[in-house]
């Protein structure tokens, strides 16, 4: 892109009209393949005043309506980014020569990974709260009463 910007301006014979583009799909690629990552990490946005002060089973129940609404909303992403790409298979980049729906494809990628990072997420939560760690002792340590 800076290479871009000063070809346009110091020499725009050897412009690039491609460049643009590119980085506006990749950029497009990127966000939706880190919204996955971030799930892995646990790096969305969230509100957590309400959770962190539910314990036990309410706590349990809490993870699964957030995980439920989570997986059906990307489910919906996954499905509409289907659709985009069937909408947009002849629709051609007006720089690159390939179809929008590669760029439509994004979608649904992300999506399926997200969903995958989802479960995987779901199960580690579960095991954590089913399975809570024991605390740690320190050797030759004397507790008082």
């Amino acid at each position: 892109m800076f290479l871009q910007v000063c070809l346009r301006n110091l020499a725009p014979q050897y412009a690039f009209s491609w460049s643009d583009a590119a980085c506006r799909y990749f950029f497009i690629w990127g966000s939706f393949l880190a919204a996955a990552r971030a799930i892995k990490h646990r790096r969305h946005i969230s509100i957590t005043i309400i959770s962190d002060a539910l314990k036990g089973v309410a706590k349990r129940i809490n993870v699964i309506i957030i995980f439920a609404i989570f997986f059906i909303l990307v489910a919906i992403t996954f499905r509409v980014g289907l659709q985009g790409i069937q909408i947009t298979s002849v629709q051609k980049s007006d720089a690159l020569p390939f179809t929008i729906a590669i760029v439509y494809a994004a979608i649904p990628v992300g999506a399926a990974f997200s969903i995958f990072q989802l479960i995987v997420t779901f199960i580690e939560d579960n095991y954590k709260l089913s399975h809570p760690p024991e605390p740690e002792k320190e050797e030759g340590v004397v507790e008082k009463c």
